[in-house]
């Protein structure tokens, strides 16, 4: 023990040294940071060469480069400054106005809002070398004053409109500005708007501009009324039209034709000039460019059933054709609006076999896009009403779609070509307006087989490939009311040139396998009660009534006699 202390007494004495040492450096550390508190206490800013006092916090020591490549950026940033200020007399203003933009933007109460629009137009009007017009066009404060018309009030709202009435037209084709005509159609009161839409300009130009179309299509499926929307069209009617219609009151295409009946051909021919400038893909987007293609179609078909006309006849159609031709390839870009629907299928109707070829061909590209589409899907109806070549539409068509019909089978469009494919013009599925429309294909003299032979042989490829479907997705139909129509038009097939696939009769397989679904006990669990399937299977049922073989009857009491009573 005495040994051990002997040797802990040299180290202890070692670490009580270096303890002094440090405490001393410690307190030498404190005097010079007292002095530099004392020496720069009171002092705000320091000359060139004055030492700072140490601050660990703050980073008072930057690179070399890293601090020139600062000063550059700053000073460009001035010069950029000074230089807008000397070519901009406004510039102050802008930047005053930007800072109100943003308070204005950010304002939660509709006092503050109305407060801020004040102090803005204070601002405008108080500046000698500037109006509300010099800050329309420009891609910052265009922007002030659409915020001004969206968050002000309506007094507030027409002040601007009063003080850019008179370029309406220009603002619509400017790439900026423009953006202040859709802020008016959209918050301004009723005869702002009117204004607007029927000051927008030519509409001729206004269509292929690249700014103008935004607010073309804006304003004429959002906010114009009827007469307006007339009105808009009407202006692509070729010049002829147009200068014949100012001497009419209430002026319309067949009209202004009936009261200058030796004008016909003439405004038919500039109506189809005009329309051919409109065929590039980004004008063919556009709703009013499909209201004028169909509205030159139906002049057409107005036309050629007119006795008065009866001599121009080949005239006529010589004339539609032209257009037809160079439209054939857009068709495509235009089956969104019903406009455009009913325009091609006027293309398909009354186009030629090499026409109706290059169609089918694009609408392939996007067939599950068609398919699903509000109005597209009427042109797949119209390819099988027309189209002769019966394979091609096999090939194109009704094949791919067959395929997909897990997928499409859902969506309620695409179930209606499924209906048409099984039971074309159906009442149950398809309104009287629809049935008339595909009725005007009809009268087309570029096809020759006739309709029913068409869908025949249509029938013969996909009644199969559905019935398939059907004896597989049982399941899925009896529990989806929406789909039981699409069972039942399938099963009113008995002809053995459209159920057979492979040496297999598909409408036997199917009945079959809806047969078996039912052959359990019947409790309330039972397929019987589910929705409308008591109905259906009554109307399949039924059809047993004018067949002599492959009854349905016969199959269900084979497969439910012993469960079902």
């Amino acid at each position: 023990m005495v040994e051990k202390r002997v040797k802990s007494e040299p180290a202890q004495n070692e670490v009580e040294s270096k303890k002094a040492k440090w405490s001393k450096k410690t307190d030498v550390k404190k005097e010079i940071k007292k002095e530099f508190k004392q020496e720069f206490k009171g002092k705000k800013d320091f000359k060139k060469g004055d030492k700072k006092p140490f601050n660990k916090n703050k980073k008072d020591f930057k690179g070399k480069n890293e601090t020139e490549e600062e000063k550059k950026e700053r000073d460009a940033k001035a010069i950029k400054r000074e230089r807008q200020r000397r070519e901009d007399p406004n510039f102050d203003l802008r930047c005053e106005l930007k800072k109100l933009w943003e308070k204005l933007r950010n304002a939660e109460k509709a006092s503050e809002k109305e407060e801020f629009v004040n102090t803005i137009f204070d601002k405008i009007r108080n500046s000698e070398k500037a109006n509300f017009l010099d800050f329309a066009y420009a891609h910052d404060t265009t922007r002030v004053l659409q915020s001004c018309l969206q968050h002000g009030t309506a007094a507030q709202r027409r002040v601007v409109y009063e003080e850019v009435k008179l370029k309406v037209a220009e603002m619509a084709q400017s790439k900026y500005a423009r953006n202040m005509v859709l802020k008016l159609i959209k918050y301004g009161e009723r005869d702002i708007k009117d204004y607007c839409i029927e000051n927008m300009g030519n509409i001729r130009k206004l269509v292929r501009s690249s700014f103008g179309q935004s607010i073309l299509e804006y304003a004429y499926n959002q906010f114009a009324q009827a007469g307006q929307r007339n009105g808009i069209v009407s202006t692509m009617y070729g010049k002829s039209y147009v200068k014949l219609s100012k001497m009419e009151t209430n002026p319309t295409l067949i009209t202004v034709i009936e009261k200058n009946p030796d004008f016909m051909e003439t405004i038919l021919k500039d109506f189809m000039d005009d329309l051919k400038a409109l065929t590039e893909k980004e004008v063919m987007k556009q709703t009013v460019s499909h209201r004028a293609f169909l509205d030159f179609f139906n002049l057409c078909l107005y036309l050629l059933s007119s006795p008065k006309f009866a001599e121009k006849r080949k005239k006529i159609e010589e004339i539609r054709e032209e257009l037809i031709d160079d439209l054939k390839a857009s068709v495509i870009h235009m089956i969104h609006t019903p406009d455009g629907a009913k325009a091609g299928l006027h293309c398909l109707w009354f186009g030629s076999a090499k026409d109706r070829k290059l169609i089918l061909k694009t609408m392939k590209e996007f067939l599950e896009k068609v398919a699903t589409s509000d109005a597209g899907y009427l042109l797949i109806l119209g390819a099988m009403d027309s189209v002769d070549d019966t394979v091609l539409v096999r090939k194109q068509l009704i094949l791919p779609l067959c395929k997909d019909i897990d997928k499409l089978i859902s969506n309620p469009v695409a179930r209606k070509i499924f209906w048409y494919i099984l039971s074309p013009r159906d009442r149950k599925a398809f309104l009287p307006d629809q049935i008339k429309l595909l009725e005007v294909g009809d009268e087309t003299t570029t096809s020759k087989k006739p309709r029913q032979v068409k869908h025949e042989e249509i029938q013969s490829s996909a009644v199969p490939l559905i019935l398939e479907w059907v004896s597989e997705n049982i399941d899925t139909i009896l529990n989806n009311p929406m789909h039981l129509p699409i069972l039942y038009a399938a099963f009113d097939h008995s002809d053995e040139s459209q159920i057979i696939k492979d040496k297999e009769n598909m409408l036997v397989t199917a009945q079959r396998a809806l047969a078996k679904k039912f052959n359990t006990v019947y409790d309330e669990s039972h397929m019987l009660h589910g929705k409308g399937v008591a109905m259906t299977l009554k109307k399949v049922l039924r059809l047993d009534k004018v067949r002599e073989e492959f009854k349905f009857s016969k199959v269900f009491v084979e497969e439910c006699t012993k469960l079902l009573p």
